[in-house]
């Protein structure tokens, strides 16, 4: 249920509800306990992951996440 998973992922299940309604967006570390929870195979769980680490041009790859970059909109067929 969505109850459960939310507890899961340490999260209420209000604000899981608002992300799967688009309403809020997902942070790495958030997407990082769904993809663990949720049980995705590995090719699959990959390429969620890799929606956030995206770097613009000419960006490090140590560069840390910082204020709205660390969070991007994922639908919910992403995750299902």
């Amino acid at each position: 249920s969505l109850r459960a998973f939310a507890r899961d992922i340490d999260m209420s299940p209000a604000a899981l509800c608002e992300i799967l309604k688009g309403k809020r967006k997902v942070s790495a570390k958030l997407a990082a306990k769904v993809v663990v929870h949720a049980g995705l195979e590995p090719n699959e769980a990959k390429k969620i992951l890799r929606l956030f680490n995206k770097q613009p041009e000419g960006e490090s790859q140590s560069k840390k996440f910082r204020g709205a970059e660390d969070y991007v909109e994922v639908s919910v067929d992403q995750f299902m």
